[in-house]
């Protein structure tokens, strides 16, 4: 049996995260869900705030020596999980394998899950160096998403034991309906970036 994973996520201060929030950790208390959801200081702009997810979960893994399950903090638990799902793999993050690898929306990043060991911790810190290195990029002209370097970082690693994550556990509220029903889904992302990231300062060129 899967060890049961703590639910983590952050959001911004003084954002209207603060507000999307809520509803995430008033479903957490409705099916007795464990989380730690926590408010951090804006880095400065939408991309910078992005780039903290993959430290923030590293830390948390390393702080809570037990797996953990990131979520978005605009994301609403629709039911409980069954973590057990989660067996024999190392990370398990949404692959939307109909898109060519090389695409932006490869993987979704809005739900991950990290086994705690090593090759766990090997693919979060891959991924803090592989994010640094795009935002340090002095020529970069694209916008910075998270999944995008975390794309790269498994494209090149062949020892984690990854495992699609079901689309139950990162359903996109108004992308996915044809393909699942609503009575099977765990997870649903509400994508409030779409709404707030261009209110909060940008520091890249544009597209």
């Amino acid at each position: 049996m899967t060890e049961t994973p703590l639910v983590i996520s952050f959001y911004t201060l003084q954002t209207p995260y603060e507000l999307e929030v809520k509803k995430l950790k008033d479903s957490c208390e409705k099916y007795g869900i464990e989380a730690e959801i926590v408010g951090v200081e804006s880095a400065g702009s939408w991309e910078k705030n992005c780039a903290l997810k993959p430290l923030f979960i590293l830390e948390k893994l390393r702080q809570l020596s037990r797996p953990v399950l990131w979520v978005d903090s605009d994301a609403v638990f629709k039911q409980r999980p069954d973590f057990n799902e989660f067996e024999g793999c190392d990370l398990s993050v949404r692959m939307n394998e109909f898109l060519p690898k090389g695409h932006a929306s490869r993987i979704s990043s809005g739900t991950i899950f990290v086994r705690n060991n090593a090759a766990g911790a090997a693919i979060l810190e891959q991924w803090c160096q592989e994010t640094e290195k795009v935002l340090q990029h002095k020529e970069r002209t694209m916008e910075f998403w998270d999944q995008t370097t975390l794309r790269d970082v498994l494209d090149r690693n062949t020892a984690v034991r990854f495992f699609p994550l079901p689309l139950k556990y990162a359903k996109i509220f108004d992308f996915d309906d044809l393909f699942i029903s609503e009575k099977e889904v765990v997870i649903e992302h509400y994508q409030a970036s779409r709404r707030y990231k261009h209110g909060i300062t940008s520091d890249y060129c544009s597209h």
